[in-house]
């Protein structure tokens, strides 16, 4: 199979954005309900193998089957005994496969072992373009693994021993499939190479470290840097402080054509918690509005807090040093203890159509559309709890602890993840979220966790990184400090151990903010500490995503107000797919990839690429807007033409410019094509025309795709950019 069989209609490509971006980034929030596939009570027949690491009983097999779309594959799902590790390996048929595997980890907490089957099923049940995972693994002519990576959904009770999930679970799982390859095509695979975004990159890192005999490269996907959990603190601290009205300016002074002045307007508390986030990374070009991956770190914290320092939560109200205890008249306005009566719980399809009596949007920042718009899972699972509350102190609820006092689900404690009207949206980490919980339960709603949180990074300090200079003096740290606990979801801090020969490419974005933008930048100056100047030289690269956040772009909703995130980000899952094929290349032939993204990484932790392809590098089109000859921002006249200019060029051998589509009210549906786009183009410059009937302010972008070998309207190494404007209609 080449790229070149798969389907590629429009109405396919449409789908492809909203169905299968990003299947290694997993969907946190969607709780418990992400369980994975069940052990069957079936037990195939299965080579001989068990396991070196003795944690793991024997393997087991539970399916083993052939499926036909989107290319004859033979699909093996199975796990190991008393264990909660599941499975999944995708075998091509032996004509197509060349001595090697490719092994994707979800990220977040992990949890899933059927990402990729259930994309696949997408495509038997609807038409859409398959995953990219398997599709990548397939035209590299590898064979694909994926696994829970130790435990099932967000149910972290079955590790039950140390670095399962880091990287025990993913190495018995490599192992196994290679027992298996070599029962297929007669031969174990002479490479493997292992690749995941934000919590999946970081145990990408891990698996190289801890593995010498496995893996011979790595493509870490917005990969966070060992402080990376503990920055989602000053973001959570901003939006608290700032609240609604100054996030909302914010984002418009840092949107295209904004004024540039983010701190315009804030009080000093304000302007120093801002100050302290974008020292600690926080890309500049984007709002801090819904911080969604923040609220689900933060309960990841809590636990892993809970377990090796639950002392924190105390000593923040009680001892010298902590803000709670020196300047509580601080936090008091945002204190929230209420003791509530549940009055119905909601399920996940009860919630996506709920119509709440009056309109709450979470103060955390939380939006309840947003959080409803992406619960996953089985409709009829519980997700939200309506309560009797003021509006004002609902709209404060987000990040609260919420425990039940009473019923079937006593002494659980889980999470406000969202705020929608009266209903309060559940998260959080365990086997449960709101199962039992029936009306007229009680419920205690209890904020202190949280705003001890919200200063969690004054005491986690690490001097070496400029990204703490905020908390540093004269070396060494302004606060009083905590033991950093250990995260059962990563290893940290990285060694960088692997072996001499070891490749890793990495693949970030500039508009991330589920992992701040500068953390790739952080990490490979700690490789460049720790393995020397030659290694980061020789043995890394990093291609940057400009337009590109933490995952997937969600399709546009009626109600998302423009610009719709498909007119602000692009879907950046080609330059992962080019990535693992130039590391196949650069390991097995020697073959060195393109050069990395060029960046200056200031001493406030901005990062600055320079404005040409020329200069920039990397694999990405650099693309630029402009209307009626202005950029950044263009005042007309309702009815007045406007023309509109796009250039695009292509990084030196990257290949050529092959697409180009606009959008000119910012809903994301993208009407207009351009043809004019010749063969072998390294560059284009596109112009058309349009007329705004209706006074307004509008977001017009042209998405403009690139390609290797110029092939138009392939999604496996497609590279899209956008070039974006503001239009004031008067």
């Amino acid at each position: 199979m080449t790229s070149q069989d798969l389907p590629t209609n429009e109405s396919r490509r449409q789908l492809l954005v909203r169905l299968s971006a990003l299947t290694f980034l997993a969907a946190a929030a969607r709780g418990a309900q992400g369980a994975g596939r069940a052990a069957s009570a079936v037990r195939l027949p299965v080579p001989d193998y068990r396991p070196a690491d003795t944690f793991f009983g024997p393997a087991y097999i539970d399916v083993d089957e052939w499926h036909s779309t989107p290319v004859r594959f033979r699909y093996v799902h199975g796990g190991f005994e008393g264990t909660d590790t599941r499975f999944s390996i995708y075998f091509p048929e032996p004509a197509r496969y060349q001595d090697r595997f490719f092994q994707v980890l979800p990220g977040g907490v992990g949890g899933e072992d059927t990402a990729v089957l259930d994309a696949v099923k997408a495509y038997d049940a609807f038409g859409v373009v398959p995953p990219i995972a398997l599709l990548m693994a397939f035209d590299q002519r590898a064979y694909l693994v994926e696994s829970n990576q130790g435990h099932l959904g967000n149910d972290m009770s079955g590790l039950k021993a140390e670095n399962i999930l880091a990287f025990r679970a993913s190495t018995e799982t490599a192992r196994f499939g290679r027992v298996l390859a070599t029962q297929m095509y007669g031969k174990a695979p002479k490479r493997g190479y292992i690749y995941g975004g934000s919590g999946g990159a970081v145990r990408s890192i891990n698996c190289l470290e801890a593995n010498h005999d496995v893996w011979d490269g790595a493509v870490p996907i917005v990969a966070p840097c060992q402080s990376a959990g503990t920055f989602f603190s000053p973001l959570l601290n901003a939006v608290r402080l700032l609240g609604p009205e100054k996030i909302a300016a914010l984002s418009d002074a840092v949107e295209v054509g904004g004024s540039g002045r983010p701190f315009e307007g804030l009080y000093s508390q304000q302007a120093d918690a801002l100050r302290v986030l974008y020292q600690c990374g926080y890309p500049r070009d984007i709002g801090i509005d819904n911080p969604r991956e923040a609220v689900l770190v933060w309960t990841y914290h809590h636990d892993t807090l809970i377990k090796t320092d639950p002392a924190y939560f105390d000593d923040f109200w009680n001892k010298p040093g902590y803000l709670g205890h020196d300047e509580p008249e601080l936090l008091a306005p945002d204190v929230i203890e209420v003791r509530l009566k549940v009055k119905r719980v909601l399920t996940a399809g009860e919630l996506a159509s709920y119509a709440p009596p009056f309109d709450v949007v979470d103060a955390r920042g939380m939006g309840g559309r947003s959080m409803a718009r992406t619960m996953r899972g089985n409709r009829d699972s519980p997700a939200a709890i309506v309560v009797d509350a003021a509006p004002a102190t609902l709209s404060r609820m987000g990040c609260s602890s919420m425990t039940f006092t009473s019923g079937v689900a006593k002494g659980r404690e889980r999470f406000v993840f969202g705020v929608f009207g009266d209903a309060l949206i559940a998260g959080g980490l365990g086997a449960e979220l709101l199962e039992g919980v029936r009306a007229g339960d009680e419920v205690k709603i209890d904020n202190r966790k949280y705003l001890a949180f919200c200063y969690f990074y004054r005491h986690q300090v690490e001097p070496e990184f400029r990204e703490w200079s905020h908390a540093v003096m004269d070396g060494q740290p302004i606060y009083p400090q905590r033991t950093v606990p250990e995260y059962p979801a990563a290893k940290f801090p990285y060694t960088f151990a692997f072996r001499d020969d070891v490749k890793l490419i990495f693949v970030s974005s500039l508009s991330d903010r589920g992992v701040f933008a500068s953390s790739f930048a952080s990490i490979l100056d700690q490789i460049e500490r720790v393995r020397g100047t030659a290694f980061r030289q020789n043995n890394t690269r990093v291609w940057l995503n400009e337009h590109a956040w933490h995952g997937g772009v969600p399709a546009p909703t009626p109600d998302e107000q423009a610009p719709v995130l498909a007119t602000r980000l692009i879907n950046y899952m080609g330059s992962v797919s080019q990535a693992m094929k130039a590391l196949v290349a650069w390991v097995e032939r020697g073959e060195a990839p393109l050069p990395s993204s060029v960046y200056t990484y200031t001493q406030d932790c901005n990062i600055v690429v320079p404005a040409t392809a020329a200069a920039r590098k990397g694999i990405q089109p650099v693309v630029r807007l402009s209307a009626n000859g202005r950029s950044g921002r263009v005042e007309v006249a309702r009815g007045q033409p406007v023309t509109f200019t796009a250039t695009a060029e292509m990084p030196p051998q990257a290949g050529y410019v092959t697409t180009a589509e606009w959008d000119f009210d910012g809903r994301g549906t993208y009407p207009g094509k351009s043809a004019s786009i010749g063969p072998n183009a390294r560059q284009a410059r596109l112009t058309t025309t349009h007329t705004y009937a209706a006074p307004g302010t509008y977001f017009p972008s042209v998405r403009v795709t690139g390609h290797p070998q110029g092939t138009r309207d392939e999604p496996i190494y497609s590279l899209p950019n956008l070039g974006r404007i503001r239009v004031v209609v008067t």
